[in-house]
C-alpha cells in the first residue's frame, strides 16, 4: 500500500476499507482535520514524521487484521461475482425480468472493488441474491437510471445507454444534445428531460430521440410536467412528484403536513408529515382527488418510541405504500407495508441496522431495500426476508 504524505485518508485496494491518518498538526495554529464519521483512525506520532516508512508498517498491521476477516469470508465462496471479483451495489433498485420467467427480478448499479474499480448495471434474483448478469463497464456511475418495457435505461454524462433486461447486452448508446435533468414517464415508455427544459421521447428499440416539446421539472415551470422515474432524493420512490401541500393542510386536523406527492398520472396523492399536537410521530395520509381515503400514524405499536419527524423513506408500487421509520430506543429501522387504497396494514418488520436504508425498489412480488453497498430482498406479501444482495 503506497501512502501519500499529503493525504489524510488511505484506502486498501484489496478490501476497500478507508482509514483516516491522524498526524500531528503541521503548525500550532493549523486546525486538526475532522475525522469522517465511522472511519477507522490511524494515529501517527512525531516519530512517524521523521520516519514515514513506519506509517506503512502501522497500516499494514491494521490491514492484516482486516484481511484475515475478509479472507475467511471469501473462503466460504460468498461475496464474489461471476468472475470471482468483489463488488458493492447501490442506487435505486429497478424491477426487470432478468431471466425470462415472466417475474420481475431486480437491477442495481454495481461497483467492482479492486484497484481499478469499474461501474456496471447488474441484475439479481431477489429470492437468492444471485447475480444473473452485469452490463459492460460504464465510463462512470450512472447519473440517472430506470427500467421500462424490458429495457434498462441509464444516462452517463451526455450519453444515453439502453441495455436488454434479459441479458444485459447493450441495445443502444445515444449522444445527447444537452445534459439530462431527469428520466420521465412517457406514453412511449421513457421521456428524457434535458437541462434546457426540452422533453424528448426515447425509442427504446434504437435509442433515437423524438421531436422535443417543452418540459417542466417543477410545478412552477412551463411545459409538460416530468413524472420522475429516478427522483434526485433517494428516499423518494419513482413516479412520486411534489405538489402544493396547502390544500391538504386544513383537511388533516391531527397531522402536520410536510409534503404531498402525486402518484404518477393517477388521481391519488400521498401526504407525508407528523402527528399534531403532541409527540411528532411519523404519519401518512392518502387522498383520491379531494376525498381522503385514510390517515394514520406509521408505527403500528409503541408510536412514542419512534424517532420524531417525517418518515425516513417512502415508495409506492403494486398497490402498496412502503414506508420506513427509525426507533429512538433501539438501533432499529422499521419498514411498514400499507395497502394504498384502504390503508390496511399488511406487515411491519424491524432490522437491526438503523442507518442501512437508502431507497426502495418494489415489484409485484418483492421489496428490495438498497443501502451502503448491499441490499435486502423481502417478500411483498408478508415482509419475510428472502436474500441479502452483497458482493462484500
Amino acid at each position: 500500500m503506497s501512502v501519500d504524505p499529503t493525504s489524510d485518508v488511505v484506502t486498501c485496494a484489496f478490501c476497500g476499507t478507508s482509514s483516516f491518518i491522524q498526524r500531528p498538526r503541521r503548525a500550532p495554529t493549523a486546525p486538526m482535520p475532522v475525522v469522517p464519521q465511522g472511519i477507522p483512525t490511524i494515529v501517527v506520532s512525531d516519530d512517524y514524521v521523521k520516519n514515514p516508512a513506519q506509517v506503512l508498517i502501522a497500516i499494514v498491521v491494521m490491514a492484516l487484521v482486516m484481511v484475515a476477516g475478509v479472507v475467511a469470508f471469501l473462503a466460504t465462496g460468498r461475496g464474489r461475482g461471476p468472475s470471482g471479483d468483489r463488488y458493492s451495489v447501490g442506487g435505486r433498485p429497478l424491477p426487470v425480468d432478468a431471466n425470462g420467467d415472466g417475474i420481475a427480478d431486480i437491477a442495481m448499479t454495481l461497483t467492482t472493488l479492486r484497484e481499478s474499480s469499474t461501474e456496471h448495471l447488474a441484475a439479481f434474483d431477489p429470492t437468492t441474491g444471485k447475480q444473473l448478469w452485469r452490463t459492460e463497464a460504464l465510463p462512470k456511475r450512472p447519473d440517472h437510471a430506470t427500467a421500462a418495457q424490458g429495457v434498462l435505461v441509464a444516462t452517463v454524462g451526455a450519453v444515453l445507454y439502453g441495455f436488454d433486461g434479459k441479458s444485459g447486452a447493450r441495445v443502444f448508446n445515444t449522444t445527447l444534445p444537452e445534459l439530462p435533468d431527469a428520466l420521465c414517464e412517457h406514453a412511449g415508455g421513457i421521456g428524457l428531460l434535458t437541462k434546457d427544459k426540452k422533453l424528448y421521447p426515447v425509442d427504446l428499440g434504437s435509442g433515437a430521440l423524438g421531436t422535443p416539446t417543452a418540459g417542466a421539472r417543477y410545478a412552477h415551470e412551463a411545459g409538460t410536467r416530468c413524472i420522475d422515474l429516478d427522483p434526485p432524493h433517494a428516499s423518494h420512490g419513482p413516479r412520486l412528484f411534489e405538489i402544493e401541500e396547502r390544500p391538504y393542510r386544513d383537511r388533516l386536523k391531527a397531522m402536520q403536513v410536510s409534503d404531498v406527492f402525486a402518484i404518477g398520472s393517477s388521481t391519488l396523492a400521498l401526504a407525508v408529515g407528523t402527528r399534531q399536537p403532541g409527540t411528532r410521530v411519523p404519519m401518512l395520509a392518502m387522498f383520491d382527488g379531494d376525498r381522503q381515503l385514510w390517515a394514520q400514524e406509521v408505527p403500528g405499536s409503541e408510536p412514542l418510541a419512534a424517532k420524531e419527524g417525517d418518515p425516513t423513506a417512502i415508495g409506492v408500487g403494486a398497490g402498496r405504500v412502503l414506508v420506513a421509520y427509525e426507533r429512538n430506543d433501539k438501533e432499529e429501522l422499521h419498514v411498514v407495508c400499507i395497502e394504498a387504497a384502504s390503508g390496511k396494514r399488511a406487515w411491519e418488520v424491524a432490522f437491526p441496522e438503523r442507518s442501512f436504508f437508502t431507497s426502495f425498489g418494489i415489484t409485484d412480488r418483492y421489496v428490495v431495500m438498497s443501502g451502503f453497498g448491499k441490499a435486502r430482498a423481502l417478500a411483498l406479501a408478508d415482509g419475510r426476508q428472502l436474500a441479502m444482495i452483497s458482493g462484500h
